[in-house]
């Protein structure tokens, strides 16, 4: 039988180091270093635990970082909160850019805007109007807003994916809680267990 020990991912190697010896000491089992043996981070208690059923060695505890599905969620963290500060903001101002840019901005022009694209004559009446053209042309479909209006625009796009990205990996890492899994024996005879530690 395999037994285990399962730590929070933020447990220090001393920390780790003396759970494992001191139910080693317990078993009378001769006490072994504890070692990271691989770089991967499991997504599930499954993988892990047939990660270290296929990495056994009596010369040290392996151990291996994963995801625990069974704990309960953690409380989003500072940056989380953060980026969703600054999604909801970035949302606002991308929303504001995108309203019918000649509608707003008639006064700068003479009543038609030029496509950049085709060259078609659009009239500025129609901008903004139920069946009439948003900030596209409605002959090519080009992007009809000045160019420091689309660039600013898209620059927010990108920052927002970005950031939106970023989120949702916290969001995910959040949701299963970063533990660490270590292999404490293979003896026999003992009832199999999977001892949580906080």
């Amino acid at each position: 039988m395999m037994h285990y020990v399962s730590m929070a991912g933020d447990a220090t190697m001393g920390h780790v180091q003396e759970t494992v010896d001191e139910w080693r000491a317990a078993h009378n089992l001769p006490l072994l270093p504890v070692r990271m043996v691989s770089d991967t981070v499991y997504y599930s208690t499954r993988e892990a635990i047939d990660f270290l059923y296929s990495y056994l060695d009596d010369t040290y505890c392996p151990m291996v970082e994963y995801h625990d599905e069974t704990m309960r969620p953690c409380e989003p963290g500072v940056r989380e909160l953060e980026l969703d500060r600054r999604l909801e903001s970035l949302r606002g101002r991308l929303a504001a850019r995108n309203r019918p840019w000649w509608k707003e901005h008639q006064e700068q022009t003479a009543g038609m805007v030029e496509c950049p694209e085709c060259q078609s004559m659009l009239n500025v009446e129609y901008c903004g109007v139920r069946k009439g053209w948003h900030n596209h042309c409605p002959v090519c479909h080009a992007d009809v807003r000045p160019r420091a209006v689309r660039d600013q625009f898209d620059r927010w796009n990108a920052e927002y994916l970005q950031l939106r990205e970023e989120r949702d990996r916290l969001r995910d890492r959040r949701k299963h809680p970063l533990c660490r899994l270590i292999l404490l024996s293979t003896q026999d005879g003992v009832a199999s267990n999977r001892i949580i530690c906080g």
